[in-house]
């Protein structure tokens, strides 16, 4: 299964949020952005919108 985290910096228990994707990541293929991150392009931009489209999941942390 495909899983896009989009790390939007919304909720304050970072460590919870990072506990549970670590559990999983070994079972499911995870595409992981950090959103909050002035320096994303264009093409990183393009990059996230191509994976959430083949993404099974979607998950804003």
């Amino acid at each position: 299964m495909n899983i896009a985290i989009l790390d939007s910096g919304l909720f304050p228990d970072r460590t919870t949020m990072d506990e549970a994707v670590n559990y999983f990541e070994p079972h499911y293929n995870f595409y992981r952005w950090n959103l909050t991150d002035p320096t994303l392009t264009r093409d990183d931009w393009d990059q996230i919108v191509d994976e959430l489209l083949s993404a099974d999941r979607a998950i804003v942390i």
